[in-house]
């Protein structure tokens, strides 16, 4: 009785805190991924509220629309992950993640409070699409492109790379 006591006051601080935090998934990181990770094929599901393994979203914060730093609050583990995920295309994410941490009673779980160890030179892990969407992959420098090489006053410490526009008819 009383680990169904203790569940149900986990679930509903884990709704309070989804109401108080206002967090929701945006819909670029949504649906079902493909990655290997840890030697296995992985597939993780994201919704608007939980990420597969990772629990429910508490807080979120957002880097020019790409980039997106999202605390979950695992109900199983009683701890907290951080996981920040780059958008690469709509068919290609890549992430990190802090792995479990724990927060000193009182402590909200914020951004900032739990993302503290994620650092910036971590391994990422990419995930694909496995409903991926057809895009036009064409490369934003399309086109025919001439590169010269051009040498002042003969001595290579003067070297230059020029860039010249073309023409595939020229």
């Amino acid at each position: 009785m009383m680990e169904i006591t203790h569940s149900l006051r986990l679930i509903a601080s884990i709704c309070l805190l989804q109401i108080v935090l206002g967090c929701n998934i945006p819909t670029v990181l949504r649906g079902s991924w493909f990655s290997w990770e840890n030697g296995k094929n992985t597939v993780t599901e994201i919704n608007a509220e939980t990420m597969t393994s990772k629990g429910v979203c508490v807080d979120m914060k957002e880097d020019f629309h790409v980039n997106y730093t999202i605390v979950f609050q695992h109900a199983e583990d009683n701890c907290y992950h951080c996981v920040k995920f780059l958008v690469r295309t709509v068919n290609v994410l890549e992430k990190m993640d802090s792995g479990c941490v724990s927060l000193r009673p009182g402590v909200t779980p914020t951004v900032d409070n739990v993302c503290k160890k994620l650092a910036s030179d971590q391994s990422l892990v990419t995930l694909f699409s496995e409903n991926y969407v057809p895009v036009n992959c064409r490369s934003s420098l399309e086109g025919v492109w001439q590169f010269a090489y051009q040498v002042n006053l003969n001595a290579c410490l003067f070297l230059y790379l020029i860039l010249l526009w073309g023409s595939q008819f020229s």
